[in-house]
């Protein structure tokens, strides 16, 4: 055996060797699965051990013999401990320490013999000490001697090596346990015998941190207590040897900053993975007091830190460069993790203090605002204010009693020192909300991921203000800073400097609109108030702004150097303006009426200004969005006249004729809002002129070869095939005409939808413009034409040149389509020409007769129509639209493309064993699904025409009236079949067919609607009469249907939805002859107790006997009694659906066994 175990080792080496130098080694991974069930795996891992003189192999080694102790059996670990223990530390004792691989060699080591410790504890009571006596004498003991071991101890800092082991072996224990596979009783047993020892670790922890050691190992010694404490510390750990532990790590910390910086990571792992052990009801000696007091010793080094930093902002030092921006990270850290885990015992100990409160947690509180106070632009300058962020969450988020006593104690000072802490977040929110001082730097020299960051942190601040606004001991703040006169008039006078301060005020109270205006609206006075004072304040800065933004645009086409902060300061009055417009009309009655007219002309302004060229592009997009937001709403109050708004129109169609003007983004933004407007002046020929070149645009982009050819020439581009295909610029020319198009109707519908609500006044509302009732049906009638021209365009379109991006040109038109449709709904239907329906049927037809491989866009959009049209003609009596049978033949149209794609295309059918085996590719016509032997080869090249397939049949089967029939025998499938003389069942057949497909595919995304498809079919089917149902539900098609569900189910790993899903189709199942599917079940699953004659008759068929054989080889290692208990449940009716789901899921468990013995 040993000459084996040499003879591996060559070819062991130039595998390790492969593995070192960073390749793929998938050789070395087979060999260790192989011989780590051997029995020469011990006499190989003890020959690499030996291998002193090669490191690799020596670390290959101590791996293996990690592995090898965690998968051995453990009654022979425990007769052999001894054996193994004095093995590893002699070979540690023995491992060169001068190598790269030295350390990972002896951490593996170390591992190998926590593993072995926490197999073997039952039998090995004294394994800890006997283990560390061991590597303090080099493997060479006494180990009846463990009594005595304080005294040998004594001797570590004498051998560095020897202290840095014992170090790393404490560790490895704590990190060991963490991961060890054991039950749960087995790992309650070990935690319990570790505890036994804790005295004992604790002792050596604190020799090594008060004894003479070097700075390297009291350093590791830090470490070494974080996780130790952090995996093993509970309430049940002796408070005094806690403390006195973190007494010597505090003092440490005082001593250097190599100390300091260990120290807080040090306390950052214990607050975050044990700090909810750190309370445990004791007065006197309570573990968090003492860690609050000594925290709080270290915040004149924090603010020292802080100075600093502040200082190298000034010399110019980056952050990256920065020297204390460690520490400074760690403090924010440390802060962070114990507001998460501890604000809830620091509040309360604050309000039950009384007016003795401990001076520590009022410093505490202090201590929390420090990491928020640090200069400069976060994340450029400094990276903690994300930190800070947390911190303040962590306050609001704690329940404060602001009750004048708690627990009959008064509270008064405590209340006192929290007001202050939120106070003081909120004045410091203040300046983080400020834009950078140096905007032209921020804007053109930041990196796009920096400015990211801020923007991010800055909505993050939005959030904390809107949850500080709710919280008692903040909301008094917001009422005092509420007055921006001041602000405003500092920004009048000063020519546009002060504009930082008075932005960041308006984005605070932007930032708490939501909860205000719901106080508002529920006739509270504070809010009341406010809101009226806010409002008054902002349209005195409406004014300012608009009086400046008129005089830029007026003097120069020129950006001056103002334009950025004005541009900013202008967005975040329109964003407010947007937030409190609910409350806009309520103002507008009284002797103080507001004039809204400013706010309107200032969107005019800002749409022009932000068309300007300028290097700010971030600033002019956001600008131009922020206006066309703000006008939005403003639209759909009725906040703007008929003169205002042919005003903006002829301003929107002035920038859309003009190149280059607007963005993408925006432009698509400006449609939606021209489609908005239009239903406020359709009469204007500003209107006209709009949709004329909207509709220009989409036409141009569908017949661009007709425009860049003459007629010859189109006709010769048109015959090469290769040239015909369209190209990127082409498809994004489409998108962008598409999109705008989609833009308008989008908005012209929502404001046909709004008018329509709003053309009652009531008392609370008072618009500026009422709508007129001629205008309204001018809009509608606009929306039949525009829908017209569309449906027009689309059928001339030349569809065929559009295959090469035929999936992305189908969906935008079935967007395009929705969008019409929505645009063009009720109450028009009853004055919607007939024309138009004709036109429909038409593009629906040349649809229908589209090739191509995009199935699934393509039946996206055929569906569309067909739900659209079926929603208008199937509704009116059949004398009443000519068109009615027409339609219905255009239905069974599309299920014939969907049957001869599955029999021509897909060659769907059965195949029988004897043409297989022979290659032919004859097939059994169709009806029902295929074998599972099929579809492992083949039907992998269907799947997404099968999913789209599915959808769609589905979406036949349960469409419903408007008058809200949702059973499927009231489905589109089911009056398609009963207008056809022949064939009623096909459109069945195809469904099931498709169904019982799909959810046999390897795919789980196309699984699930091919189920969705199969329940609502069978619940079809259910309703048919009696010789449908025979002709459908076939002896045959059970067996196949059964067999296929089982195999499914055995292949385990089944999402969980997917199992409802499951157990949805068995429920459905059952209620076709259920003790026929009993005796069927159990003659497929081996374990029939009835007379089974008729299946073993059907099961003959060669391609059944096959799905048979893999039948029962899938289920053969499920017991009996579980075969049974599955079938019982499954084939009763009226069960419940979680015992289904169970059943299932314990069925498919039972037959993924894997056997001991095997």
């Amino acid at each position: 055996m040993l000459s084996e175990v040499h003879g591996l080792l060559h070819d062991l080496e130039l595998s390790v060797e492969k593995y070192f130098s960073g390749l793929n080694c998938p050789e070395l991974n087979a060999f260790v699965d192989e011989m780590i069930e051997s029995q020469g795996i011990w006499r190989l891992v003890w020959t690499l051990m030996e291998k002193a003189d090669m490191p690799k192999m020596q670390f290959f080694g101590a791996v293996l013999l990690r592995n090898t102790i965690v998968s051995y059996d453990c009654e022979q670990l425990r007769g052999e401990h001894s054996v193994f223990r004095d093995k590893i530390i002699e070979i540690i004792s023995a491992v060169p320490r001068d190598t790269f691989l030295s350390s990972p060699i002896v951490k593996k080591l170390f591992e190998a013999l926590a593993q072995l410790i926490f197999r073997t504890s039952g039998v090995w009571p004294e394994a800890i000490r006997e283990s560390l006596l061991l590597i303090t004498q080099g493997g060479e003991s006494d180990t009846s001697r463990c009594s005595h071991l304080e005294e040998i101890f004594s001797t570590l800092v004498i051998n560095e090596r020897c202290s840095r082991d014992v170090v790393t072996f404490i560790t490895i224990l704590a990190e060991e346990f963490k991961t060890v596979d054991l039950s749960f009783h087995e790992r309650q047993l070990t935690k319990e015998f570790i505890s036994l020892n804790q005295s004992f670790i604790f002792g050596i922890l604190q020799l090594l941190l008060s004894g003479q050691t070097t700075e390297s190992v009291k350093k590791d010694t830090i470490h070494c207590c974080s996780v130790w404490m952090s995996t093993f510390a509970s309430s049940t750990t002796c408070v005094m040897e806690n403390t006195e532990l973190m007494d010597l790590i505090y003092q440490a910390m005082h001593r250097s900053e190599s100390f300091l910086s260990a120290g807080l990571s040090c306390l950052i792992t214990i607050f975050e993975d044990g700090g909810s052990e750190l309370c445990s009801g004791r007065e006197t000696s309570h573990l968090l007091d003492d860690h609050v007091l000594q925290i709080t010793l270290f915040r004149p080094v924090l603010e020292y830190l802080v100075q600093c930093h502040a200082q190298n902002i000034t010399a110019g030092i980056t952050w990256e460069e920065c020297d204390q921006r460690e520490i400074i990270s760690k403090f924010a850290f440390l802060l962070a993790a114990l507001a998460e885990k501890q604000l809830e015992h620091l509040v309360r100990r604050a309000l039950t203090s009384g007016n003795e409160l401990n001076e520590a947690i009022p410093l505490i509180f202090q201590m929390f605002l420090i990491p928020f106070t640090l200069s400069g632009a976060y994340p450029r300058d400094e990276s903690v204010s994300d930190l800070a962020l947390q911190i303040w969450f962590s306050i609001l988020e704690c329940e404060v009693d602001d009750s004048s006593s708690i627990d009959g104690i008064n509270s008064d000072v405590g209340t006192s020192v929290l007001r202050d802490c939120h106070t003081s977040f909120l004045r410091q929110s203040l300046l983080k909300c400020r834009y950078p001082h140096n905007l032209k730097d921020f804007l053109q020299c930041w990196p796009a991921d920096e400015r990211a960051q801020w923007f991010k942190l800055r909505g993050e601040l939005a959030d904390a203000l809107l949850t500080a606004y709710g919280h008692p001991l903040s909301k008094p703040w917001f009422i005092e800073h509420s007055d921006m006169k001041y602000l405003v008039e500092a920004f009048t006078g000063s020519c546009g400097s002060a504009w930082q301060d008075l932005e960041s005020f308006l984005y605070v109270f932007t930032a708490i609109s939501e909860q205000l205006i719901h106080e508002f609206h529920h006739a509270s006075t504070v809010a009341h108030n406010l809101v009226s004072k806010l409002v008054h304040h902002l349209f005195q800065v409406t004014q300012v702004v608009l009086q400046q933004v008129t005089s830029s645009c007026a003097g120069t086409s020129k950006v001056d150097d103002l334009w950025p902060s004005r541009s900013l300061l202008a967005t975040k009055v329109l964003q407010m303006l947007d937030a409190y417009s609910p409350v806009l009309i309520c103002l507008r009655s009284g002797s103080d009426a507001l004039d809204l007219a400013p706010a309107t002309q200032l969107i005019s302004a800002c749409l022009i200004d932000s068309a300007r060229p300028t290097a700010y592009g971030e600033i002019r997009s956001m600008l131009s969005m922020t206006a066309l937001r703000t006008l939005r709403t403003f639209i759909q109050n009725l906040f703007l006249t008929e003169d205002e708004t042919t005003e903006i129109l002829n301003l929107l169609d002035h920038l859309a004729s003009t190149p280059k003007s607007l963005a993408k983004d925006v432009e698509l933004l400006a449609s939606q809002v021209t489609g908005m407007l239009v239903s406020l002046v359709p009469e204007k020929l500003v209107t006209a002129e709009l949709i004329r070149r909207l509709t220009g645009n989409f036409e141009h982009s569908l017949m661009f070869s007709r425009n860049r050819y003459t007629h010859d020439q189109y006709n010769n581009v048109c015959a090469d095939r290769n040239m015909s295909r369209i190209g990127p610029r082409e498809v994004d020319q489409f998108l962008h005409a598409n999109s705008a198009v989609v833009e308008f109707l989008r908005g012209l519908s929502l404001a046909l939808h709004v008018e329509v609500q709003q053309s009652q006044p009531t008392n609370e509302i008072h618009p500026r413009s009422v709508r007129k009732p001629e205008a309204l049906q001018l809009s509608y009638d606009i929306a039949i034409q525009l829908h017209t021209h569309l449906i027009r365009l689309l059928i001339r379109a030349d569809l065929s040149t559009w295959d090469s991006s035929c999936s992305i040109f189908l969906n935008e038109v079935s967007r395009l389509l929705q969008n019409v449709f929505q645009a063009t709904d009720a109450p028009f239907h009853e004055s919607a020409p007939y024309g138009l329906f004709e036109l429909q049927l038409n593009l629906l037809n040349r649809l229908i007769q589209l090739e191509t491989k995009n199935s699934g866009p393509l039946l996206d959009l055929i569906w569309v129509l067909i739900d659209h049209l079926a929603s208008v003609i199937l509704n009116k009596s059949e004398g009443s639209i000519p068109r009615r049978d027409d339609f219905l033949k255009l239905v069974a149209q599309s299920l014939r493309r969907i049957a001869d794609f599955l029999m021509n295309t897909a060659r769907l059918g059965l195949y029988t064993c004897e043409s297989e085996m022979h290659g032919s590719t004859s097939t059994i016509p169709l009806s029902h699904p295929i074998p599972a032997m099929w579809l492992l080869v083949s039907a992998q090249q269907i799947t997404e025409q099968i999913e789209s397939f599915a959808r769609f049949l589905y979406r036949m089967l349960v469409w419903r009236n408007n008058d809200g029939a949702s059973d499927t025998s009231t489905g589109l499938l089911n009056i398609a079949e009963n207008s056809c003389t022949v064939g009623s069942l096909t459109g069945l057949r195809v469904c099931l067919t498709v169904a019982f497909t799909g959810m046999c595919l390897p795919e789980w995304s196309t699984a699930e609607p091919c189920l969705k498809l199969a329940i609502a079919v069978l619940q079809r089917v259910v309703n048919a009469s009696a010789s449908d149902k025979a002709s459908l539900i076939t002896p045959a098609f059970l067996f196949e249907t059964h067999c296929h569900l089982v195999l499914i189910v055995t292949k385990g790993a089944l999402p969980r939805r997917l199992i409802t899903k499951f157990a949805d189709l068995y429920g459905v199942l059952s209620r076709f002859v259920p003790d026929k599917q009993f005796a069927l079940l159990g003659f497929l699953l081996d374990c029939a107790q009835t007379s089974v004659t008729d299946w073993e008759w059907l099961s003959s068929t060669p391609h059944l006997q096959a799905l048979l054989s893999e039948v029962r080889t899938a289920v053969e290692k499920a017991s009996l009694s579980e075969r049974h208990r599955f079938i019982s449940t499954v084939t009763r009716g009226c069960i419940r659906h979680k015992i289904l789901t169970d059943s299932i899921t314990a069925f498919s468990n039972s037959c993924k066994r894997i056997c001991v013995n095997s």
